[in-house]
């Protein structure tokens, strides 16, 4: 005996088997979009974050310089306070100012004979 099988089939599932096979290749397609829309997005946040990281690099060197700045004021301002003060402690000299005043307004210190006390 020869018989010939036949598989049989039914118009449901065969309607059922090329619907999984139609949505197999829908997850596979959208699985390609997720993983372009994921390295998309992957690839912006690199570049936010390089370009605020670029922000900070500029803004603290520009801070650093500007400090640097104020640093060398800062001490040439010292440098210059050290000088005004040898300076004014010199003119404020005692020996200095019994000269000047003897020699511009005839002022001289007292001597001994001539200073008295009053209790």
């Amino acid at each position: 005996m020869n018989h010939t099988i036949r598989s049989i089939q039914s118009p449901a599932l065969s309607f059922s088997l090329r619907r999984q096979a139609t949505a197999l290749r829908k997850r596979e397609s959208s699985s390609e979009d997720f993983i372009r829309l994921s390295a998309y997005t992957l690839g912006m946040v690199c570049l936010f974050f390089f370009v605020v990281g670029l922000f900070f690099s500029w803004n603290i060197a520009r801070k650093k310089a500007t400090f640097a700045q104020q640093q060398l004021v800062h001490e040439s301002l010292i440098r210059e306070k050290a000088g005004l003060k040898a300076r004014r402690d010199k003119l404020l000299a005692k020996p200095r100012l019994v000269a000047l005043g003897a020699a511009q307004l005839d002022l001289h210190l007292p001597e001994k004979e001539q200073e008295h006390y009053l209790y």
